[in-house]
């Protein structure tokens, strides 16, 4: 059972990451032929042994359907901002506001130049500074990075060292 959990998950990850994209639209088509295949195999093995297969076909038909319809809808999603907005490609910031905008001018969140974002590699690039560039939330009460404290300090796991008395 989990393998077809996976298959959904797969074929609609590939129609939401290649939306709007004939590879999308193939990727969809693809796997409706694979799980059609999938239940004509079933079928002949289902007679060569003597069983019947209608329950298998009675699941199989509407999972080909809850998969085509979900990967249809997510490869419907639009692929960019609509027109008229400027946005940075690494981080999708919003840049309409701002005036002076040449390729090399960087973005004000990632500091990845449009560029620079054109290229796979470089929103890559652009989204591990990012990661790096944040510093460390602080919340009152509460340490959020492990490096204040020491590796042996008690604090750290309060729960593992008890006081045998």
């Amino acid at each position: 059972m989990f393998l077809f959990v996976a298959y959904a998950l797969l074929v609609w990850f590939a129609a939401l990451r290649w939306r709007r994209r004939l590879a999308g639209l193939a990727a969809i088509v693809a796997s409706m032929f694979v799980l059609h295949l999938v239940n004509l195999v079933h079928g002949d093995v289902a007679r060569a042994f003597g069983y019947d297969a209608n329950i298998f076909r009675g699941l199989m038909y509407p999972y080909m359907g809850l998969v085509a319809a979900i990967g249809l809808y997510l490869f419907s999603f639009p692929r960019e901002l609509p027109r008229g907005r400027v946005h940075c490609r690494a981080c999708w910031f919003d840049l309409s506001d701002h005036e002076e905008l040449t390729p090399d001018t960087p973005c004000p969140e990632c500091g990845t130049t449009q560029t620079e974002a054109k290229s796979l590699k470089g929103r890559r690039t652009a989204r591990r500074r990012l990661a790096h560039s944040r510093p460390p939330v602080e919340v009152p009460g509460l340490v959020v990075t492990a490096d204040e404290l020491a590796p042996d300090d008690p604090n750290r796991h309060p729960h593992k060292h008890h006081a045998h008395g």
